[in-house]
């Protein structure tokens, strides 16, 4: 093998050496594009995961409050219903004060003319009552 047969041998072995050299660099960048490409989308997923946990604390902190509101509803509910009760019972209450002063004013005049002349079961408390001596008649009730 002549010199010159020997340069050209090297002249191409170099030649491809920088061929290669060139494709393992080009592959050298691509794997650096690849691994920023997955470092960003790893932080995307990541800031996704956070983003997705903050909406599902809202879902579960709305969904205790529907739960707090539905139980404030039927405690109003309930007091409606118990207010309604004290209600109608305060208005029972105060029909028999008003029949048992009713029953006093016609036991009264009874004691104080001393005869009952006629009672009626209509007016609930009525009666009439006559002063023996005067004879003057009072009609006490309703």
């Amino acid at each position: 093998m002549s010199f010159l047969d020997s340069q050209k041998t090297q002249s191409v072995v170099g030649i491809a050496n920088l061929a290669q050299n060139k494709q393992i660099n080009k592959s050298i960048q691509e794997l650096k594009k690849s691994q920023e490409q997955a470092a960003k989308n790893a932080k995307i997923q990541a800031d996704l995961q956070k983003e997705a946990n903050k909406l599902e604390r809202q879902r579960l902190s709305a969904q205790q409050d529907a739960a707090r509101s539905a139980q404030m509803q039927l405690r109003i509910q309930e007091q409606a219903e118990q207010s309604r009760k004290l209600k109608e019972e305060q208005e029972e209450r105060e029909k028999q004060l008003l029949k048992i002063r009713k029953q006093t004013k016609i036991r009264r005049a009874i004691e104080e003319t001393g005869r009952v002349e006629k009672v009626s079961t209509q007016g609930c408390c009525e009666a009439r009552t006559s002063n023996l001596e005067g004879g003057e008649g009072y009609v006490i009730g309703d």
